[in-house]
């Protein structure tokens, strides 16, 4: 638990109130609303695709929408430059997770991808995609540029390079596509020009084509 925390426990009238009161101001309830939806409207999905079976999926969904929101709840506890802090240990952990997946994962759906013990653990992919946004983040953020140029790009580039290939050798090539729509959004409100991303979306898709065909 934060300093702004404990203090709003043990003195709810303190100027602890404003500051959490200001951090909630800070949410974008139409977004949070909208989430919110789409979960409840995939739970539907689930339950009514799966009404004749007896396996609890349904349940199993909402019961990970729940843990989702714990989560949030918990986020929204500490300040968000813990995560930036954070972020190069937990890329260093990633990458060393999709080279220990690639060494004794389990094989699933035709892509080594899955590190844990029987039914228990996941894709260290789906990790990865997150600590590679918190990393290319915190670079930009250094880089304190208004608007990107081509090192920012190339940089934003080589860190993704890494997992995107690891993923792609498991071999799960949509999943290592999925690296570059993040990296693009994250470009674009970082504020890199239109055609400078345009043009490294042409190489993006040119050597997307050739990942295709090489791992047919």
């Amino acid at each position: 638990m934060n300093t702004s925390s404990k203090s709003l426990l043990l003195n709810p009238s303190s100027s602890a109130v404003r500051h959490e009161v200001r951090r909630l101001s800070g949410v974008r309830w139409s977004l949070l609303v909208a989430a919110l939806a789409l979960a409840a409207a995939g739970v539907a999905t689930v339950a009514s695709a799966t009404a004749e079976w007896s396996q609890g999926l349904a349940s199993r969904q909402a019961l990970w929408v729940a843990l989702g929101l714990l989560a949030l709840i918990v986020v929204l506890t500490f300040d968000y430059h813990v995560l930036m802090d954070l972020a190069t240990p937990l890329y260093g952990l990633g990458l060393a997770a999709l080279v220990l997946v690639l060494a004794i994962g389990e094989e699933r759906s035709g892509a080594r991808s899955w590190l844990g013990i029987g039914s228990l653990g996941g894709q260290p992919s789906e990790y990865m995609k997150l600590a590679t946004v918190l990393f290319a983040a915190r670079y930009l953020a250094l880089s304190n540029q208004r608007t990107l140029g081509w090192r920012q790009l190339l940089g934003c580039g080589a860190l993704a390079a890494p997992p995107m290939l690891l993923v792609a050798l498991e071999p799960d090539l949509g999943g290592a596509l999925m690296f570059v729509p993040s990296i693009a959004g994250m470009l674009l409100v970082a504020g890199v020009r239109w055609r400078t991303m345009v043009g490294v979306g042409a190489v993006g898709v040119a050597l997307a084509a050739g990942l295709f065909f090489l791992w047919r």
